[in-house]
């Protein structure tokens, strides 16, 4: 079964996050802040991290930043789960090593459906390597409906902003 990792500041949301990921059959582990967030990764690295983007003690792009240049930890795929949806966040958030990017608010479908298939998609890409060489189709990466998943990882470039 695999773990995730909640940071999210708003007791509400954290809650209905959590509470949704483990109705799906995930494990599931919750924090408040970013500070925590770096900590709870230090302590055991989850297998998939969900991440708010404004956060107190310090935001999502720097948690992000932080934990995909750590080589002393497994670099979890990174959700991105924000308010702040402008085409430059999007970008930003995939410049700090996010692998996707769902705006809120989010169909509850859409959040499990990330979350689940999308270590099976860093994985297949290798986490840098191109698309092309990965067995996944676009048609399949389709299926996750409106997340903006980080193709451009795969790619090496940020082109695909252009079909968003």
């Amino acid at each position: 079964m695999s773990t995730v990792l909640v940071v999210e500041d708003s007791r509400t949301q954290r809650e209905m996050i959590s509470e949704l990921l483990r109705r799906s059959g995930l494990n599931v582990t919750a924090v408040s802040d970013g500070i925590e967030a770096l900590k709870e990764v230090q302590g055991h690295c989850p297998d998939i991290v969900v991440l708010d983007i404004i956060l107190p003690r310090m935001n999502g792009y720097e948690v992000c930043r932080r934990l995909k240049s750590n080589k002393k930890i497994q670099k979890p795929p990174i959700i991105m789960c924000s308010r702040k949806s402008e085409r430059f966040d999007l970008y930003w958030a995939l410049k700090q090593g996010a692998d996707a990017y769902l705006d809120k608010p989010f169909r509850p479908e859409e959040l499990v459906e990330t979350v689940k298939f999308l270590p099976f998609i860093a994985g297949s890409c290798g986490y840098r390597q191109h698309l092309s060489s990965s067995p996944i189709s676009l048609a399949t990466l389709s299926c996750l409906s409106r997340c903006k998943l980080l193709i451009a990882s795969c790619l090496g470039n940020f082109d695909y902003l252009n079909f968003i």
